[in-house]
């Protein structure tokens, strides 16, 4: 051995005496420098970001799947005790109807008796919805007050499609009268305002105070006699007359006249009114047979007969 090479091992010797490592020899058995090193934890980091976002991707998703109904799958729903005069093909509709409205929209398990719940809020024929509950088959309940058909209104120009039924409010309904028999609702005629989408509630005053006329008479034993109920604006006041059959093709003018403006406005009450003409109706044998004119617009009723 030549004394360079023995001097080179007693230098390694004494290295490693001191604990000193020989950077030449480490390299050479599997460590990396410095800067790869460095290399190697960012590149780690990166691998654990990409994981996480992966993760919570497929998290949403999965979720997602779970709670959101697949595209055209229809929700089943079922009206809770319908009234008997809800006709089963306008019931089947209102079923339709929110059917769509939530396949539309999507709706998730977590929200569909709320969603439900709107969509019915939203149908013409519901006027209020108390309950949306949902059964463990999936089926949803909805416990609601429907809107019943109660007049005909008749508005200018009165031609064929001039017509639009309503409830007790107002409210325009979806009904064709090709589904109902015209002879069984009062017609209500002379409205000079345009009527609102089904659904809506038609802005008139003087709809509104025949509305109110018909809803105190509906109950009387005569009700299927009066058809129809006239609006008239007299010195920009509604004033109505109900018409009725008089035996013999003619008919007797009831001339109701006008409903008080507030408590100082002199007018005879409406409940006085309706009072005499049950009167009168009931001393002419429950109808209206030669009675030309009835005005109960007075304290007591005057008759004209023919």
């Amino acid at each position: 051995m030549s004394k360079k090479a023995k001097d080179k091992g007693k230098d390694k010797d004494k290295r490693k005496a001191k604990g000193e490592t020989d950077i030449e020899n480490d390299q050479s058995e599997g460590s990396l420098p410095a800067g790869a090193a460095v290399g190697v934890k960012i590149a780690f980091a990166l691998a654990a970001v990409v994981v996480v976002v992966v993760g919570m991707y497929m998290l949403r998703e999965n979720v997602r799947s779970s709670s959101t109904k697949p595209a055209g799958e229809s929700v089943r729903v079922r009206l809770v005790d319908p009234p008997e005069w809800l006709l089963s093909g306008i019931a089947d509709k209102i079923i339709a109807d929110i059917q769509s409205a939530i396949k539309d929209g999507g709706a998730s398990d977590g929200y569909l008796a709320k969603d439900v719940s709107d969509a019915a809020a939203q149908n013409p024929w519901i006027a209020k919805v108390h309950k949306v509950t949902r059964q463990k088959d999936g089926t949803v309940l909805v416990q609601a007050d429907f809107r019943c058909p109660f007049a005909l209104v008749i508005f200018r120009p009165m031609g064929p499609g001039d017509v639009r039924v309503v409830d007790s409010d107002g409210v325009v309904l979806p009904l064709s009268l090709r589904m109902v028999n015209a002879r069984d609702f009062v017609r209500i005629l002379e409205i000079t305002t345009d009527p609102p989408p089904a659904g809506e509630k038609w802005d008139s005053k003087p709809l509104a105070d025949a509305l109110k006329l018909l809803n105190l008479i509906k109950d009387k034993p005569y009700i299927s006699l009066i058809n129809p109920i006239e609006i008239k604006i007299i010195n920009d006041r509604v004033h109505l007359t109900m018409y009725a059959p008089a035996g013999g093709g003619r008919r007797t003018k009831i001339l109701f006249g006008r409903f008080p403006v507030d408590d100082l406005d002199y007018c005879v009450s409406p409940a006085g009114k309706i009072a005499n003409l049950d009167n009168v109706v009931a001393d002419n044998a429950d109808v209206f047979d030669g009675i030309e004119q009835i005005d109960i617009q007075h304290d007591d009723a005057y008759t004209r007969r023919y």
